[in-house]
């Protein structure tokens, strides 16, 4: 039964093969011909726009700015006597993230609040607050990112939402602007609470992107726009090429393929361009419809539970406050080689770090076996 089965599927599928080369040998060379010269016209252009707009991709990966590595931080002295963070002077907002570490050469606190750009900094041994320390240390940031430590800064601004000179492609908010007084319009877009480069970019970058996305992604259109005129386009230059390797069956079959070495030429690489460009559209047609947007990432919550910190552990350059099923922990940000795994930091000998996961500490520096599993 299943053998019959498979010759009636076999035989059907030969049947409907053959059908189809009837329709095809059946078709007017002449009338191939002609479409097929009108529609290149349109295909050519599509695939010109598509292919020389993609080249704008690598040119911009080898013109961006480079920045240079930044310095890990300093580390923490266990000796240091830290204010609590519930004994600072913090506003009626949110506290969206309170971190410790080194600003310069003071310990200090740093609170990020829900809805706002701009960090406040705390000196962590005495809680007076420090004015300016988050557009000094995003100076700081970009100069070290660039190496320059000379050039006039223009402006600095904070930014709170993505722009045609910051696009969403860079995923980090919110973030300083600061803007040097340079030939090349040079920007570093930084962000103080992780001390990290999230951009940089120069005149060249913010003349090609725009031109890369105008010509390459449609951005200056609507969805539905993108979706219905990248398609038919698309189409286009599909049918182009169908009716190509068609006229090549007709020709092949009535031995009328031309014998001069042009048209060699003009059939080999049309064979292989229609071969890569079937692929090369139908998945590009899969991407246009199918692909989801990309994903908008919620903002932290705020931070429910503040944790206390008792004393200072040995090696550390950073702690990020962090809650855990209703509990205040620290999140260790940079660990130098060993870190004591007692219950008072810097009372007893430290032990080498071997696991590869972030470790947490609890209030008095102890390691919280597991709980970077849980917070994952």
């Amino acid at each position: 039964m299943r053998r019959d089965v498979e010759q009636a599927a076999s035989s059907l599928s030969l049947a409907s093969l053959q059908r189809w080369y009837k329709k095809i040998a059946s078709l007017d060379l002449a009338w191939l011909l002609r479409w097929h010269k009108k529609l290149a016209w349109i295909a050519g252009g599509a695939l010109m726009l598509w292919g020389l707009s993609g080249v704008l991709h690598p040119i911009m990966s080898a013109l961006s700015p480079k920045p240079l590595p930044l310095a890990a931080g300093k580390v923490l002295s266990p000796d240091v006597a830290v204010v609590a963070p519930g004994r600072l002077f913090l506003p009626a907002a949110k506290v969206q993230s309170l971190r410790l570490r080194m600003l310069g050469d003071t310990p200090a606190w740093r609170v990020g609040l829900s809805g706002s750009a701009v960090g406040l900094w705390f000196n962590a041994s005495s809680g007076l607050a420090l004015l300016g320390a988050d557009s000094a240390e995003a100076v700081r940031l970009a100069r070290a990112a660039l190496g320059d430590s000379s050039s006039k800064i223009r402006s600095i601004t904070p930014i709170n939402e993505f722009n045609d000179a910051y696009p969403a492609m860079n995923k980090i908010l919110p973030v300083w602007q600061v803007e040097f007084d340079r030939d090349d319009g040079m920007m570093a877009f930084v962000d103080t609470e992780g001390a990290r480069l999230a951009s940089l970019s120069d005149q060249r970058k913010r003349v090609l992107l725009p031109l890369f996305s105008a010509l390459h992604s449609w951005s200056w259109a609507s969805t539905s726009v993108q979706r219905i005129g990248i398609s038919l386009l698309l189409g286009t230059v599909l049918l182009s090429m169908l009716s190509g390797l068609a006229m090549y069956g007709l020709r092949w079959r009535k031995d009328t393929l031309r014998r001069s070495h042009m048209a060699r030429w003009h059939r080999s690489l049309g064979l292989l361009a229609g071969l890569a460009g079937l692929i090369l559209l139908a998945s590009g047609l899969l991407h246009l419809w199918l692909a989801r947007p990309p994903l908008q990432v919620a903002a932290p919550a705020p931070l429910a539970m503040l944790p206390e910190l008792h004393g200072l552990p040995s090696g550390v350059s950073g702690l990020s406050a962090v809650n855990v099923n209703g509990v205040g922990y620290w999140l260790v940000d940079h660990v130098n080689k060993s870190l004591p795994s007692n219950t008072h930091a810097g009372h007893h000998q430290a032990q080498p770090v071997v696991n590869a996961l972030p470790l947490y500490l609890n209030d008095h520096g102890a390691v919280q076996v597991g709980l970077a599993e849980q917070h994952a």
